[in-house]
């Protein structure tokens, strides 16, 4: 399509003005960097007033990228005006009666570290206690965050090369948060006395944020086994790739029938024994398999881990069979290895009689950048690429700003150089 054709077509681009745009009145700046979305007016009056928010589309100029993990401190640093963690990759919020499971922000990690430094929560889990603050950031909390942003790599633990063929959403971290009580500052959930036999090395933690998180990753399964190693290869979950030239959207429940969500958790130990996990890991499943599609949700806890063998038991998930901490598990420390670990499953067809806020969406089409199941696709690329579908500005130019792998190296519709 020409640009005239488009400029012929398209409607004002300032917000709530129902006037078609004139072809005289298109802002020449983007004429100038051959944007054409986002970019006609219906008169100079409404470029003029509209000016301030439409500047941001100036930002699309070639060869402008910024590298979001030269930073080794910050979780996603970006460029002045911008984010790469936007709010459309913290959209995903799942409510329960008594908690809130939200995305992780940096704000999280002193309290991420106070979980992590308890020997009482890491003695049932493959990684070891954290010495301080740093070593929680740098193996947890930038992890946590990023992982919400898929175009991200994630240095010191994949590979960094990170492109449109092997970026996917692999998992979802959640923090558990205590709801508040109605009209008032107090929470629902407040902490207990630790029991008898655990002895803290730090404080106790308050209700006031982050008590735990509660996360899964993307597996594939084969013959009945869950294919573990590295977080589960995009190679065995096809279904889940983003490829250039086609609009994302979310796989059908046909498509995932091959594809299951191992679920992993820990909370602090002043929030012990109150039910808290169990309410998390229900509301987690339900979300796995009634609104993202997957074929089953599994859990495997060490042998020693007796309360994540109740949940399992209590929300009747079933023993599918024995297994050994692998050498090439991630996170495994030494004296883990070889230590055996129980796999269990809940299938679709199995959880049955619980509903849900939210429809399954297979078929919607997702924002490419931040591929949140939550965030509609629907702001094309400002060049006119019709398959690179956002779910707002902000993850927009973020997208577009993204060194090595952004879609600035993929668009097609770029004007050719003189």
């Amino acid at each position: 399509m020409s640009t005239d054709t488009t400029l012929a077509t398209a409607m004002c681009s300032a917000p709530q003005c129902p006037k078609p745009a004139s072809g005289k009145s298109q802002c020449p700046k983007c004429k100038a960097l051959g944007i054409v979305e986002g970019s006609t007016f219906c008169s100079q009056e409404c470029f003029k007033n509209h000016w301030p928010q439409h500047k941001v589309a100036h930002h699309y100029t070639t060869g402008n990228v910024v590298r979001p993990y030269d930073d080794p401190w910050s979780p996603l640093p970006g460029a002045k005006g911008m984010s790469f963690y936007p709010p459309g990759a913290r959209a995903t919020k799942i409510e329960t009666k008594r908690l809130i499971l939200r995305a992780v922000v940096p704000e999280d990690f002193p309290r991420i570290h106070a979980v992590k430094h308890e020997p009482a929560v890491t003695r049932t889990q493959l990684y070891t206690t954290s010495k301080d603050l740093a070593e929680t950031i740098s193996s947890f909390g930038k992890f946590y965050v990023r992982s919400s942003v898929p175009m991200i790599p994630l240095p010191g633990y994949f590979s960094a090369a990170v492109t449109p063929e092997t970026a996917a959403r692999k998992r979802f971290h959640f923090a558990i948060e205590s709801t508040l009580v109605s009209g008032s500052e107090k929470r629902v959930v407040e902490p207990k006395p630790v029991p008898s036999d655990v002895k803290l090395v730090g404080e106790p933690l308050d209700a006031s944020g982050y008590i735990g998180h509660v996360s899964f990753q993307f597996v594939a399964i084969r013959h009945r086994k869950i294919i573990l190693g590295d977080m589960a290869p995009l190679r065995e979950l096809k279904a889940l790739e983003v490829r250039e030239g086609v609009p994302f959207q979310w796989p059908s429940s046909q498509s995932l029938e091959e594809v299951g969500c191992l679920a992993f958790y820990e909370i602090h130990p002043s929030f012990w024994n109150q039910g808290i996990m169990t309410e998390a890991m229900e509301a987690l499943t339900s979300f796995c398999l009634l609104e993202l599609g997957v074929h089953g949700v599994y859990i495997d806890p060490l042998s020693t881990n007796e309360g994540s063998h109740h949940v399992a038991k209590k929300l009747g998930f079933k023993k599918m069979y024995d297994f050994k901490v692998h050498d090439m598990a991630l996170w495994s420390r030494p004296d883990m290895r070889g230590k055996k670990q129980t796999m269990y499953e809940m299938t679709a067809k199995d959880w049955t009689g619980r509903s849900w806020d939210h429809e399954a969406i297979g078929g919607k089409t997702i924002c490419r950048y931040c591929l949140n199941p939550r965030s509609e696709g629907i702001l094309p690329c400002k060049y006119g690429c019709s398959w690179a579908l956002y779910c707002s500005e902000e993850c927009r130019l973020a997208h577009w700003k993204l060194s090595g792998h952004g879609h600035q190296e993929e668009c097609k519709s770029l004007p050719a150089k003189a």
